[in-house]
């Protein structure tokens, strides 16, 4: 398989949504970035609106005694406590490419890597604007059903989209006109369906492993990873070099 190489020794990571899968990815993410050496310089940004309940216990990283607080708040302190790393707590849901472009502003020395942990359309929308729009980042994005998902890796260097990202996949993330979780009911948020837990774990070790091979490894060898848990099944389809 064709790699793609990353030269790069200061990264910005965001990870937006820090639930089922973003949740789990982001604390073994934390544990990743906390043996690294010290020249690499990593800054960390979890995002999320989003309040923790008594049914994201039998899937995402919080108990009883995190019950009504902001997830990305709960889970940024637990892990800089645990990991000994600074970590910041953006506790608004993705709702503008502003807030992105804020934050890549703030850290503009760093190379962006966005990493999409979220269940609608509206916030890949506006990701996938910010990656239209930034000259250098690397955006993961998670995608999954009940029981099978996929990974993305777009990558732009200088411009130039290098892989493309989740919607040259599959177009109609663009075209949902669905409402952002923040324009949600409570009683839509309520009927949701969640994924598995191990669906949620599979979808979160696929991309540690592609930021373990960016951060250690300074290549990215894959484009999409598709994943089905039933089976037993990870296929990663690359197209770098074609």
């Amino acid at each position: 398989m064709n790699t793609l190489n990353i030269d790069h020794d200061k990264f910005l990571f965001i990870i937006v949504g820090v639930g089922g899968t973003g949740g789990n990815f982001a604390k073994e993410f934390c544990r990743l970035a906390s043996s690294l050496p010290k020249d690499i310089d990593i800054k960390i940004v979890f995002m999320d609106g989003d309040i923790v309940e008594s049914k994201n216990k039998s899937r995402q990283p919080y108990g009883d005694c995190d019950i009504s607080m902001n997830k990305a708040e709960v889970l940024a302190e637990r892990c800089s406590a645990f990991f000994d790393i600074d970590i910041i707590a953006n506790t608004n849901y993705l709702s503008s490419t502003e807030q992105l472009t804020s934050i890549f502003n703030e850290y503009d020395t760093h190379l962006p890597i966005l990493c999409g942990c979220v269940d609608n359309h509206p916030a890949r929308q506006i990701m996938d604007q910010i990656f239209n729009k930034t000259d250098n980042m690397v955006y993961l994005d998670s995608g999954n059903e009940d029981w099978y998902g996929e990974i993305v890796c777009g990558v732009k260097s200088g411009g130039e989209i290098i892989l493309p990202a989740r919607s040259y996949y599959f177009p109609e993330v663009l075209t949902d006109t669905s409402l952002g979780k923040e324009e949600e009911s409570c009683e839509i948020k309520s009927k949701s369906n969640p994924q598995h837990l191990i669906t949620n774990l599979q979808a979160a070790i696929i991309m540690l492993s592609y930021v373990s091979e960016l951060l250690v490894m300074k290549q990215i060898s894959g484009n999409i990873s598709y994943f089905d848990v039933t089976k037993k099944f990870t296929r990663t389809s690359e197209r770098v070099g074609e």
